[in-house]
């Protein structure tokens, strides 16, 4: 459900005036309300359905603690069997103020949010679910699957034809038991039209900030990030893989151990050649190997690893970015630019500027 609040003309010019005035006058004033609904079942994963929801809720705080009297961007509400407490996996309850079996009028964002094996298979065998799922997404602008949540939404047919993603440890049996969709086990989150598919847990949260700026902007999106502290917001295009996490699962015997040695030697020479001869390989083999078991080039992952590690050193230090570079064998200051911008979308002295030490000691209150 949408609903533009501009009201008269006269209104929507006093408002306009009181939000140009206001400590969030660089950003444009949002004039349509949106409902955002998450359906809860038995044991449902916590996260999946309240870490999207205080995302987007956090645009409504940001407002309420600026302005009084001024209206909130989004509606959020849990959807249930019945209206009543939901139990989660942490055994704490969600509140249903719904029935999403009676749900009549539109949803502007519907989620639907995954859990552990046992509880996802107990929920697609509830054909009310199901079928609420199947009733409720045409009636949606957008809907949304949260980790293992794409089953939920397979088993109801809707995303034959669509490339989801769902949390890495499940991609493979997402796959296998549903043919008609292709399954990428890379992104955090992907779109296909009006279907979006978060890898798991925190990436809904990735997805609900990436939703926001759609909705309100870039800017809206990087002022939400603040407001929660959390990172600069990952695009759907880069890895739920971590380098490191990449380096300890494909770690091995075929590679001998070289993902983590490259973790741990980013200054070092790591053409082809260096790494072919480090793992004993011919740089054919090598190459070969490599992708087999990474899934992509040794040039990609070498950089991968070290614009990574420079974020990190980024946040946690004040190093000047050609000391950065040369220490993670980038060379210079302009190719640690370079792929620091083409991996996050930002240059490293934005991100430094947000999220580094220096910034993060000037907000700390004594």
């Amino acid at each position: 459900m949408t609903r533009n609040r501009h009201g008269s003309t006269s209104h929507c010019a006093l408002l306009d005036d009181i939000w140009n005035r206001g400590r969030l006058g660089h950003l444009p004033r949002p004039v349509i309300q949106r409902l955002i609904s998450a359906i809860g079942f038995d044991k449902v994963d916590i996260l999946d359905i309240t870490g999207p929801l205080s995302t987007f809720a956090a645009v409504n705080h940001i407002i309420d603690r600026d302005y009084d009297n001024m209206p909130g961007v989004y509606e959020c509400e849990v959807l249930g069997k019945a209206v009543g407490p939901v139990r989660t996996s942490t055994g704490v309850a969600l509140m249903a103020e719904r029935s999403y079996r009676r749900v009549r009028g539109e949803i502007d964002t519907l989620i639907v949010p995954g859990a552990a094996r046992k509880s996802v298979t107990k929920a697609r065998a509830d054909k009310q679910l199901i079928a609420a799922i199947q009733r409720l997404t045409p009636k949606s602008r957008r809907v949304a699957s949260v980790c293992t949540g794409a089953f939920l939404m397979a088993e109801a047919g809707l995303l034959d034809g669509h490339t989801v993603v769902t949390h890495w440890g499940a991609c493979g049996r997402l796959a296998n038991e549903f043919p008609n969709l292709r399954v990428d086990p890379e992104p955090i989150f992907i779109r296909t039209g009006s279907v979006y598919s978060a890898a798991g847990k925190t990436a809904g949260i990735d997805l609900a900030l990436a939703l926001i700026e759609e909705d309100l902007g870039r800017d809206w999106a990087l002022e939400v990030s603040r407001y929660m502290v959390v990172h600069l917001k990952r695009s759907g295009g880069q890895s739920q893989f971590s380098v490191p996490l990449q380096a300890q699962i494909k770690d091995s015997e075929a590679l001998n151990g070289l993902p983590t040695w490259i973790t741990n030697n980013l200054g070092a020479e790591l053409s082809v050649a260096a790494l072919a001869e480090q793992a004993g390989m011919s740089e054919r083999n090598f190459t070969r190997i490599f992708r087999q078991e990474l899934r992509t080039t040794p040039a990609k992952f070498v950089e991968a690893a070290r614009v990574e590690a420079a974020r990190h050193r980024i946040e946690e230090s004040t190093l000047p970015l050609e000391t950065l570079a040369r220490d993670l064998g980038f060379g210079s200051g302009e190719r640690l630019r370079r792929a620091f911008q083409r991996r996050f979308g930002v240059s490293p002295d934005y991100y430094r500027d947000r999220f580094g030490h220096s910034a993060d000691n000037s907000r700390i209150k004594v």
